[in-house]
């Protein structure tokens, strides 16, 4: 019978159920689990979850020891309970973010000195209708979590027998789409959560990644290697040949390739010459004089003070650069807090909170463009002086990649801890047991990890008989 006021989607029939299992066993037989996962991680994914919905506000409906939104329980068969408040919360939701979108564009432009009064007073709206919409959202998410008690008894979601199964099915699934093992776990915390259109790994999901990554790892090592599930570790024995001759073929810069090949072997091929290609490119995009604005010069983007300690020479670090470190640190801070006073608005009239904001913002725009002036001085002379190392292609190579070797060797030749710890120092990822929940670092594990990965696999196919 369906309860008043809602809706009990059933579970498909065992015969769509079935065929659906066959048509994904059929188009992916190289990913199927051998058997079952391992009893102790399916536990651990459903602490993990009793845990989160503990110390975090659950949105778009999601319910269960697995925060399954219903769209995704229904399609995984499951019965699942609805009702009008679902769908009424995620569109408050949307708009929302689309009012939020629309008050920080403004402010942007405000604080350029492109604004007038109604650009002020439209502001302040805009931040009110985010916050009475995001109230309203959470309003009726509240009210379909209240009822949903009273239907947990036939609600799936919250059936941890039936959950054991769905845990099995949706992890095939994603490992369908990476058989490498933190990506598919990234996938299985977003499709359980409806976020479909997120990077495999994100700042939300990484903590719960290196929670089950770790134990699978210390756990089931043979569970891993007998379904072929990828854990990156380095291995550059079987494929170095294959990659050498890549590079060599099909790179368009032979100096900078001859470079990277030339530190790999003096490094005893400790760092495939294909990954740190693959690195250089996120770097500085193959430019010998890149300059970050954090001071990292060069193809592999080193800062001075890593620079000292790799033994480079001539490492130019003019007084004033301590002075742009500083600007850019005060212009983050001023963003920040103009960002806080703008969300601090509490009335439709509150135009002082958006004066606030734009005046810290505006602030904020006037130290990074200091700041930038400043760093485009120190590259123009590190340029003309030519005598950093760091801007030198065989010696910015060489080094990168020693230190690149020892974030390897520190993290058991792990390639995104090493990844991570290259881009936001060894301590971060010692402290987090993994990845670290930085947008930057996993931004960037993401994009070398998979293009690296997809070129491997591109290499492999073309080479292959």
């Amino acid at each position: 019978m369906k309860p008043a006021g809602g809706q009990l989607h059933m579970r498909r029939s065992p015969l769509a159920v079935l065929l659906q299992v066959l048509l994904f066993l059929t188009l992916s037989p190289s990913l199927c689990l051998c058997g079952q996962l391992p009893a102790q991680i399916k536990e651990k994914i459903l602490s993990y979850g009793k845990l989160e919905a503990t110390e975090k506000e659950m949105v778009n409906g999601q319910a269960g020891p697995l925060a399954l939104v219903p769209e995704e329980a229904i399609r995984l068969g499951l019965k699942v309970y609805t009702d009008e408040h679902v769908a009424a919360g995620k569109a408050k939701r949307q708009q929302a973010l689309e009012f939020r979108k629309i008050a920080l564009n403004q402010l942007d432009k405000l604080a350029q000195g492109r604004g007038n009064k109604d650009l002020i007073a439209g502001i302040a709206y805009n931040v009110m209708e985010y916050k009475r919409f995001s109230y309203e959202s959470k309003t009726e998410y509240t009210a379909y979590k209240e009822t949903l008690k009273r239907y947990q008894h036939i609600d799936e979601r919250f059936s941890e027998q039936k959950l054991l199964g769905v845990i099995d099915r949706l992890f095939s699934e994603c490992l369908s789409l990476s058989n490498r093992l933190r990506d598919s776990l990234g996938l299985f915390y977003n499709k359980c959560r409806g976020l479909e259109n997120e990077e495999t790994i994100t700042t939300e999901n990484v903590p719960f990644v290196n929670n089950i990554f770790n134990l699978f790892v210390s756990r089931y090592p043979d569970y891993l290697a007998s379904n072929g599930i990828e854990i990156e570790k380095v291995d550059n024995t079987k494929e170095l040949a294959r990659h050498i001759e890549w590079l060599k073929s099909n790179a368009i810069e032979p100096q900078i390739v001859n470079a990277i090949i030339a530190a790999s072997e003096k490094l005893k091929f400790g760092v495939d010459p294909l990954l740190f290609y693959v690195l250089i490119k996120r770097e500085s995009n193959l430019h010998q004089y890149a300059v970050s604005s954090a001071a990292a010069v060069g193809l592999t983007q080193i800062i001075p003070a890593t620079a000292r300690s790799l033994g480079m020479k001539n490492v130019y670090e003019p007084p004033y650069l301590k002075t742009a470190m500083e600007l850019l640190k005060e212009a983050n801070y001023k963003r920040d807090k103009a960002y806080q006073a703008l969300f601090s608005v509490s009335n439709y009239d509150d135009v002082e909170s958006v004066y606030l904001a734009a005046k810290l913002l505006s602030e904020s725009f006037d130290l990074r463009a200091r700041h930038k002036e400043l760093i485009k001085q120190y590259k123009n002379e590190l340029i003309s002086n030519g005598a950093d190392e760091r801007i030198n292609i065989d010696s910015s190579i060489y080094h990168g990649m020693k230190y690149f070797l020892k974030q390897l060797q520190t993290f058991d030749y792990d390639l995104s801890l090493a990844l991570a710890s290259y881009n936001s120092g060894p301590g971060r990822v010692k402290e987090y047991n993994g990845i670290p929940p930085f947008a930057e670092t996993v931004k960037y594990r993401n994009w070398i990890v998979s293009n690296y990965f997809d070129l491997k696999e591109k290499i492999r196919s073309s080479t292959s008989p």
